[in-house]
């Protein structure tokens, strides 16, 4: 029997009558390095190219998809994206900012000067004395950090 409700439902159940719930209620969403949107995703025969930022509507059930796999952010009313709050805080957090604050001229020093003592360490291979030499030089560097941190 080629229409049995045994074979229809071994199929993934019978063929859908009228608009899928799904696809009915929309969400705007952009894509923050830019995007492409599948033209059957949309209902079109093409495939609609998006640039960063660009607001596009699509079906909710996409949208959040694309979302939670971090591909896109959702668009407000306003225009404006949300974000969800960014893992981490404080020290060594990413806060998202894309200027962060910028070290004093003192902390900037105390990096640079790890950053050689660290290349030192590195350079002085297997010579056990050019190597204790450069971790006291780091180790003083790092607590000279430490303290202007404090």
């Amino acid at each position: 029997m080629p229409g049995s409700f045994f074979q229809a439902t071994a199929r993934g159940g019978p063929p859908a009558r009228g608009k899928d719930p799904t696809m009915s209620k929309k969400i705007s969403i952009a894509f923050p390095q830019g995007g492409i949107v599948p033209g059957s995703v949309l209902g079109k025969k093409e495939d609609q190219t998006c640039a960063a930022m660009e607001p596009v509507s699509v079906p909710e059930a996409y949208g959040r998809h694309l979302i939670e796999d971090r591909f896109a952010v959702e668009v407000t009313d306003a225009g404006k994206t949300k974000k969800k709050a960014e893992a981490g805080s404080g020290k060594g957090g990413k806060t998202g900012d894309p200027n962060p604050p910028q070290d004093s001229p003192e902390i900037a020093a105390a990096k640079a000067s790890i950053d050689e003592a660290e290349q030192l360490v590195a350079a002085s291979g297997t010579d056990a004395a050019a190597k204790a030499e450069a971790e006291a030089m780091l180790k003083a560097a790092q607590d000279k950090l430490a303290q202007l941190q404090a």
